[in-house]
């Protein structure tokens, strides 16, 4: 089982602002599918979102009072997940025949990066969220790179996006 990063967002149907009311949870408690997440006021009503899995909440974005928007990042969640097998065939890594993916599983990044210093997961888990190794390990100061280290990068950077779609 790996980690996963979970994003947890305002529903995309949402009418009109809406205002976040109160969390069901803190950071760091951990938390099984469908548990109440946060309440939300919309011009229909009061509206819960649930945790979509099982895991623990690892950021909140907003804070009660706080204006929402369709689509605005909520919350995000890390949970396991299984992670499916792939291979390396002519120099790319390539899902395994069973796997549900047909096409190259990553984007190794920089000409002549070295893409075997990667465990296979983290190369998996770039290449899902559309990253080069050498831009992780470059932004995080980092030689070799784990789960945990692209998590931290996705967080930071969602972070800083979040930061400018407030000022804009």
């Amino acid at each position: 089982m790996a980690t996963q990063l979970h994003l947890v967002c305002v529903p995309d149907d949402l009418s009109g602002e809406s205002n976040l009311v109160r969390w069901h949870a803190i950071c760091g408690q951990v938390l099984t599918s469908d548990d109440p997440l946060v309440d939300i006021m919309t011009p229909e009503g009061l509206q819960t979102i649930h945790a979509p899995i099982a895991g623990v909440l690892t950021e909140q974005c907003y804070r009660p009072g706080d204006s929402l928007l369709a689509s605005d990042l909520l919350a995000m969640l890390e949970g396991e997940s299984d992670v499916p097998t792939f291979s390396l065939v002519d120099g790319q890594i390539m899902a395994v025949e069973d796997s549900p993916f047909s096409v190259p599983a990553c984007r190794l990044g920089e000409p002549g990066e070295d893409a075997c210093t990667t465990r296979p997961e983290v190369v998996i888990l770039l290449s899902r969220l559309g990253l080069s190794a050498s831009e992780v390990q470059q932004a995080m100061a980092v030689q070799a790179l784990t789960e945990e280290c692209v998590f931290a990068y996705v967080r930071e950077s969602l972070r800083t996006l979040e930061m400018i779609r407030r000022l804009v």
